[in-house]
């Protein structure tokens, strides 16, 4: 089982984030790992969809803040 925990390390280094945008990207991915969970009919994300989670966020991330800082480059 994975964790919002999990999910922010791989975001910011991906996006070459700092822990200054932290607060707004987790908003992401705890909807994002709802959706998730709803989706799939799961109580919890198994480790499997880690790097999906962590894919998905970032998509999101790049279509509605496109001109975040690590993003619009």
């Amino acid at each position: 089982m994975i964790t919002n925990k999990d999910i922010w390390p791989i975001v910011k280094l991906r996006l070459d984030l700092d822990d200054g945008q932290k607060d707004l990207v987790e908003t992401y991915i705890d909807e994002i790992g709802r959706r998730i969970l709803h989706y799939c009919n799961l109580s919890e994300i198994p480790a499997g969809l880690k790097m999906t989670w962590s894919s998905m966020v970032i998509d999101a991330l790049r279509i509605e803040q496109p001109n975040m800082d690590g993003i619009e480059e």
